[in-house]
């Protein structure tokens, strides 16, 4: 019986070899392309909803101050809840202020910052959930001066 030739050998192991790696390398790019494809999915996604950033909040005055900012869509504020109750709020912006009643959401054009005031009486420190067409945005205000 003979032996298997060096040069067989050695071209054997090499294409062993090349279609190991060139098995890693398509799991790779099939993993990294999933990836991509799902940012890139996620980020048409943001495009396409409204946005609103909170800036600030605080009390004052017997007053809830929140201000925020939307983003690159107009949004339509729904509700204001101050401490897990429904607020009778005022939403103010470009030198107009509308009342923000459940029936009746205010809608806020995009790149607009506005500024929402509610009655909160004596309390010192609230809990802020407004609700609005893109979902839901959360702040915490105390009272200063």
């Amino acid at each position: 019986m003979r032996g298997v030739s060096e040069y067989v050998a050695t071209v054997i192991v090499a294409i062993i070899t090349m279609a190991a790696g060139i098995l890693v390398f398509i799991h790779s790019y099939y993993i990294a392309n999933s990836y991509y494809d799902t940012l890139s999915k996620a980020f048409e996604e943001s495009l396409k909803s409204s946005s609103m950033t909170i800036l600030a909040s605080y009390i004052s005055n017997q007053k809830l101050v929140v201000i925020a900012s939307t983003g690159s869509m107009p949004i339509q504020i729904y509700s204001i809840y101050v401490n897990e109750s429904l607020a009778n709020c005022v939403i103010a912006f470009n030198n107009t202020a509308k009342p923000l009643t459940y029936s009746n959401p205010v809608g806020v054009s995009y790149y607009t910052a506005f500024v929402a005031m509610c009655n909160v009486g004596n309390a010192s420190y609230a809990n802020v959930k407004i609700v609005f067409d893109g979902g839901t945005e959360y702040a915490k205000a105390q009272k200063i001066g």
